[in-house]
């Protein structure tokens, strides 16, 4: 990796893990199909600090920590 950006392509099994996170979060609806994509790709990276003032990341309880969140 070089650079402050690096662009990740989502597999067929990565999305295939995003669709398993809805299920298994279906009773919060407001989580986007997105938030599920990226916190797939985060496990996968073990990209544990995020630049976020999203909730979820924090609702889906896999570890991630928000910075400079101010929920």
């Amino acid at each position: 990796m070089t650079g402050y950006l690096n662009l990740l392509w989502i597999s067929p099994q990565q999305f295939e893990g995003a669709k398993k996170l809805k299920l298994k979060y279906k009773d919060k609806l407001d989580i986007s199909f997105t938030d599920f994509t990226s916190a797939t790709l985060m496990k996968k990276y073990r990209i544990t600090d995020i630049v976020t003032e999203d909730k979820h990341f924090r609702e889906m309880g896999m570890g991630f920590n928000p910075l400079f969140a101010d929920f």
